[in-house]
């Protein structure tokens, strides 16, 4: 559970990526579901939001649109 505790810390002090590289290394060398699962939800809490992904895909998009249409 050492672990467990790191990654949250890492968690709570802003350190995402972290997190992320202890509740992975945690998900695939646990033996017991609550450990698992515990893992999943950490890996959950700091995924990449879709709809930031897509905001962001449409913006580049955009400014690729008006770059194009203002050019002389």
């Amino acid at each position: 559970m050492a672990d467990l505790d790191a990654a949250h810390r890492a968690f709570d002090r802003g350190d995402f990526a972290e997190a992320r590289r202890l509740a992975n290394l945690l998900r695939k060398d646990a033996t017991d579901d609550a450990t698992r699962a515990a893992a999943d939800t950490l890996l959950q809490r700091t995924s990449i939001d879709p709809v930031i992904v897509w905001i962001s895909v449409a913006c580049v998009a955009f400014f690729a649109l008006v770059l194009l249409l203002t050019r002389h």
